[in-house]
């Protein structure tokens, strides 16, 4: 099935996982509604390397210095801030 990017729109983007927390985010600031099993965010090649590499660092941030992972976290917020959330995808 193809999926259109939740950053730029364009065709055969492919789902990638969304943390808890930032589902968390979207929910509490964005008013994303609940998903029937998990929200998936499907992006092109050229934003899901971004992603990735954004995911990645969030998820380290505890070994980061206070600055760095503040950074890192408005980063994170800025991209999810951008997200067409009309294309994410509920996996089922």
């Amino acid at each position: 099935m193809a999926y259109q990017c939740a950053l730029c729109g364009s065709d055969d983007a492919q789902p990638e996982s969304l943390p808890v927390d930032w589902e968390e985010y979207l929910r509490d600031e964005r008013d994303l509604s609940p998903p029937g099993i998990q929200w998936q965010v499907p992006l092109c090649g050229e934003h899901a390397a971004e992603y990735d590499h954004l995911r990645k660092s969030y998820l380290d941030r505890g070994m980061m210095d206070d600055e760095t992972a503040q950074k890192v976290e408005g980063d994170a917020d800025d991209l999810l801030d951008r997200l067409d959330l009309d294309r994410l995808v509920d996996e089922q």
